[in-house]
């Protein structure tokens, strides 16, 4: 599973990265959600969040070794589209912070109204954590 999840986003995040770069966010979702549909017969919710947190794991390990060039907002659109594809419901957050007078944008996803992100060090505290402007299901 592991194996697949690798391939499917390094074929994915070039192709969702393009789009982001050349088309509205909300098109390149629609295209996203028509290519991966909501399966209905997902795992357990004690599982989906496991299975969400490894998957959202590939995806991050196909950005960096895949030297796609995919920041956050293509990483959170595949991770969303392969969720779906698996049956797990989630949701892509774009939030901002301001941290000394620079603004800051993030696009991360949530199963169960909790983030597959794990924080990183001293500046993902919740002091500074991006507040949500906008959640998409």
């Amino acid at each position: 599973m592991r194996r697949r999840n690798l391939v499917a986003a390094a074929c994915l995040l070039p192709l969702a990265r393009l789009g982001v770069m050349h088309c509205r966010y909300s098109r390149v979702r629609r295209v996203a959600a028509a290519l991966c549909p909501l399966r209905h017969q997902g795992p357990p919710a004690e599982e989906a969040l496991s299975a969400a947190q490894c998957l959202r794991h590939d995806v991050a390990v196909a950005a960096i070794r895949g030297r796609s060039g995919a920041t956050c907002l293509p990483q959170a659109l595949v991770t969303w589209a392969l969720l779906r594809r698996r049956g797990i419901d989630s949701e892509i957050c774009l939030g901002a912070r301001v941290v000394d007078t620079k603004f800051e944008a993030h696009a991360w996803v949530e199963v169960g109204g909790l983030s597959l992100e794990a924080p990183r060090g001293p500046a993902d505290s919740p002091t500074l954590a991006f507040a949500p402007l906008r959640r998409f299901a």
